[in-house]
């Protein structure tokens, strides 16, 4: 698990097939509480998927873990004021497609393309394997996407519709700062490929080590695969 990933973030959980209502609104820390929290009611024995919010804010309320209806008026008031102590967005391109090796090849297509739409920025995007059939085009957007948070998503959702026609395995139907995405390292139950991880994915060879994971079906190869940190856009785009 990569712990600076959820730091300073709304943690929730999905069930892998959609079975079991999602359980939302927590926060994860270092230490004890996040082996805790994995242990409740709602997620103990279930396969549920680790998901942040691509947002990270200035703080977030300990939410009770139980009982469960208290946390989730808690989680309700939460969201009526969240976007005011918003600090920094994800840049975001989601990419699902037919098959891995297409959907990658769209991913290298999208990171050319953007060098030529927003310059150098492009060099300090990362790409994740989703754990599932798809993979994440990741980054902290500096102040040269906007002044807010809701300009700088309104620029990352300009670019997925431009990118659109030349790499259609970008998912471009949600764009708001409430969205969510894949916690990177974490377990992934996929009804698809079986048990997984979010790993890094940067290069032809780190598909085909990924292809080879999923080919072992091998939890314990997964889980020796090092992890990489989100980098921060801060070069002024050309656009």
């Amino acid at each position: 698990m990569n712990f600076s990933d959820f730091q300073s973030r709304e943690v929730c959980f999905f069930h892998n097939k959609k079975l079991l209502p999602p359980v939302r609104g927590c926060q994860l820390f270092v230490g004890d509480f996040y082996p805790s929290l994995l242990k409740m009611h709602e997620l103990e024995g279930k396969e549920y998927n680790s998901y942040v919010s691509i947002c990270q804010y200035s703080s977030i309320p300990q939410f009770v873990l139980q009982p469960h209806k208290k946390r989730f008026e808690q989680f309700k008031e939460w969201v009526s004021v969240r976007d005011l102590s918003i600090q920094r967005v994800d840049f975001f391109l989601d990419f699902d497609g037919i098959d891995l090796k297409t959907t990658f090849d769209d991913v290298k297509n999208a990171r050319k393309y953007l060098l030529d739409i927003i310059g150098t920025q492009s060099i300090y995007l990362e790409c994740f394997f989703s754990g599932n059939k798809g993979f994440h085009l990741l980054g902290k957007m500096g102040e040269s996407f906007g002044a807010t948070p809701a300009a700088k998503l309104k620029k990352n959702f300009e670019l997925a519709m431009m990118l659109k026609p030349l790499c259609p395995s970008i998912d471009e139907t949600i764009y708001d700062l409430a969205r969510v995405r894949k916690l990177i390292g974490s377990k992934v139950h996929s009804p698809l490929l079986g048990q997984t991880r979010v790993i890094s994915c940067d290069s032809w060879e780190e598909f085909n080590q990924l292809e080879q994971l999923i080919a072992k079906k091998d939890w314990s190869q997964w889980e020796k695969m090092p992890i990489k940190r989100l980098n921060k856009i801060e070069i002024s785009a050309r656009t």
